[in-house]
C-alpha cells in the first residue's frame, strides 16, 4: 500500500517551537531560504573567480570561494528539511552551526577588506590573488571589482543572516525551557504524532533517493 503521506507536511511555519516562541523566530525558515540562495550565488561567482585566477590560486582563495559557500550550502539544504518538512529542528543544532557559520563569513569578509585596504604596504602578497584587478597592488589577472564587491557583500549578508538564526535558536530555547518550568508542555500524543510524520517523511525521501 502506497504512502499518503508525500510532502502535506511542508509548512512555511515550520517547527510548531519556532512558530510559537516569538513573531520574529516564526521567519527562521525564510531566514534559511535566504542562507540557501546566497550560497548557491556565491558558489557560481566562485566558479568564476577560479577560473579568472587561474594557476595563481592559493588557499585563501579556495576555501573563501568554493569551499565556504559550499558547505553553507551543505548545511543550510539539511536545515531547510528540519524546517520546512520535518519541522522539528533543535534550537541547540541551530546555535551550534549557524554560530560557527557566521563567524567563518565574518572572518572572510574581514579578510577580504584588510587583504585589499589601500592603507596597507601594496607589497603585500595576498593582494595579487584576494583583490580585484584595479586594485593598488593587485594582479593584473584578478577578478573585476563588480564580482569582488558582490562577493564581499554577499558573505557579510550570509554572517548577518546566521547570526540571526542563532540569535532565533537561542530565543527558542529560552522559550522551551520557559514552558517546561510553567507546566505549559505540548500534547503527548501530538507530539508523536508529528514526531512520526518527521520519521516517516525522513523513510520515504531516503527510499526515493535510492530509487533515484
Amino acid at each position: 500500500m502506497p504512502s499518503t503521506l508525500r510532502y502535506h507536511n511542508f509548512s512555511w511555519k515550520g517547527d510548531p517551537r519556532w512558530a510559537e516562541a516569538s513573531r520574529i523566530t516564526i521567519y527562521a525558515p525564510i531566514v534559511v531560504v535566504a542562507i540557501f540562495i546566497l550560497s548557491l550565488a556565491q558558489i557560481a561567482l566562485g566558479v568564476i573567480w577560479i577560473v579568472t585566477l587561474q594557476q595563481n590560486l592559493t588557499g585563501p582563495n579556495i576555501i573563501q570561494t568554493i569551499l565556504l559557500p559550499g558547505l553553507s550550502f551543505f548545511n543550510a539544504l539539511p536545515s531547510l528539511h528540519l524546517h520546512l518538512l520535518l519541522r522539528s529542528n533543535p534550537p541547540i543544532l541551530a546555535i551550534w552551526f549557524s554560530s560557527i557559520f557566521a563567524i567563518l563569513y565574518l572572518t572572510s569578509s574581514i579578510f577580504l577588506l584588510v587583504s585589499c585596504s589601500t592603507s596597507i604596504s601594496t607589497d603585500y602578497g595576498l593582494r595579487q590573488t584576494e583583490c580585484a584587478r584595479d586594485t593598488l597592488g593587485g594582479s593584473t589577472i584578478g577578478v573585476s571589482r563588480s564580482i569582488w564587491d558582490t562577493m564581499v557583500a554577499l558573505s557579510l549578508l550570509s554572517a548577518v543572516l546566521y547570526a540571526c538564526h542563532a540569535g532565533m535558536a537561542v530565543y527558542v530555547m529560552k522559550d522551551i525551557k520557559r514552558r517546561k518550568e510553567d507546566g505549559i508542555v505540548e500534547d503527548p500524543e501530538k507530539a508523536e504524532a508529528r514526531a512520526q510524520k518527521a520519521r516517516d517523511l525522513w523513510v520515504q525521501m531516503t527510499r526515493n533517493g535510492n530509487a533515484i
